[in-house]
């Protein structure tokens, strides 16, 4: 089985290899906790914020401005790139793709890739199906423009309508979104049988 160690332990070991440093991931998370630095949960805790070994992120930014200044590796992408959701800034699709490859082509500095995580930290890319606003804003641009008054749930997870994936279908057709429609058209087909 796997440990997944809390991004504060990550980091610090990273860092202590950098120095040349030789340490293990249990041992630095034990010593974290037993000098008050993080909780057993994984959390910094307020002493690690006082001390500066970590920053209090808030992900709630009231602007596009605001937001690029705490993430500057998105610093050059125009408006268009991005969406807010309930107070949270959101990358497109087009954005996603590229962080993904530079992460695998290694074109990112170590602070790059800090702001990165945090990013993904912070955002449910993984099952974003559990609210309209995550929903919308993992796959920005696709799902933007609606409403969230025309989602629906299903099964506890958010299910989006016929209307919606004929507009998306539509709107890639006309060169609004870059997407292969096969999938959806095949999904909608399905659905109607």
């Amino acid at each position: 089985m796997k440990i997944i160690y809390p991004t504060l332990v990550e980091q610090s070991c990273q860092f202590m290899e950098q120095q040349g440093i030789k340490a293990e991931k249990a041992e630095v998370y034990k010593m974290m906790v037993r000098d008050g630095m993080l909780t057993q949960t994984g959390e910094p805790t307020k002493k690690a914020i006082k001390q500066g070994l970590v920053t209090a992120f808030n992900q709630r930014h009231a602007n596009l401005k605001d937001f690029k200044r705490e993430y500057s590796i998105f610093g050059n992408y125009g408006k268009d790139e991005f969406t807010q959701q309930d107070g949270i800034w959101y990358v497109s699709q087009i954005l996603l793709d590229e962080i993904n490859q530079n992460l695998a082509n290694g074109k990112y500095s170590y602070d790059e890739k800090l702001q990165v995580e945090t990013y993904f930290n912070f955002r449910n890319y993984e099952n974003p199906h559990k609210s309209i606003s995550e929903t919308k804003g993992a796959f920005h641009p696709l799902y933007t423009p609606y409403d969230d008054s025309e989602f629906c749930f299903a099964d506890g997870k958010v299910a989006i309508p016929e209307s919606i994936v004929e507009d998306i279908i539509y709107r890639a057709g006309n060169g609004e979104l870059d997407l292969d429609c096969e999938k959806l058209k095949q999904m909608l087909e399905s659905a109607k049988e």
